[in-house]
């Protein structure tokens, strides 16, 4: 069994961080915490996705290129989303 501080050092699975992205994509403001469930997780704030690879974060607003800041507050977990918008001349509008 393992102790509450080591629950807290873990870091997210690739599958939970599909979750996290998945949960984000659908509803910003709703995003549930694979192992806390629902009303856990805080959108802290928003990087510029090439800065915080580089160690020197810095915030923008969520266009284009960002990775999302993430922070549960049941298991105290964080994670940084890396995501990219960007339209595609190839597809039409349906």
């Amino acid at each position: 069994m393992s102790s509450e501080k080591e629950d807290r050092n873990r870091s997210y699975t690739p599958a939970e961080g599909l979750s996290l992205t998945l949960g984000y994509l659908e509803d910003p403001s709703s995003i549930e915490c694979p192992s806390c469930g629902p009303d856990r997780i805080e959108v802290v704030g928003y990087v510029d996705a090439n800065s915080l690879e580089a160690g020197e974060p810095r915030s923008i607003s969520p266009d284009d290129e960002y990775a999302v800041l993430l922070y549960c507050h049941g298991c105290e977990r964080g994670a940084a989303l890396h995501l990219t918008y960007r339209s595609r001349p190839d597809r039409e509008a349906a």
